[in-house]
């Protein structure tokens, strides 16, 4: 049997500061998003990481934001 192919194409997690800095919003608006489900986050420990896929997904949805 062959060993199975690494994916290389795995997508690195991002810091709520880094996705602020993308957003031009602070790093507190961007906890507060993901607290209210406004931004798709996963819990690594205790702390908030981010697929800059699943942002920007989410901003061409239009689901970011204000009201709804």
């Amino acid at each position: 049997m062959s060993a199975a192919k690494a994916n290389t194409d795995v997508e690195p997690m991002i810091a709520k500061e880094e996705v602020a800095r993308l957003l031009g919003i602070t790093a507190d608006s961007v906890a507060r998003m993901a607290n209210d489900g406004r931004l798709p986050a996963h819990r690594v420990g205790r702390r908030l990481r981010f697929f800059w896929s699943e942002i920007r997904a989410q901003i061409s949805a239009n689901k970011v934001g204000g009201a709804q």
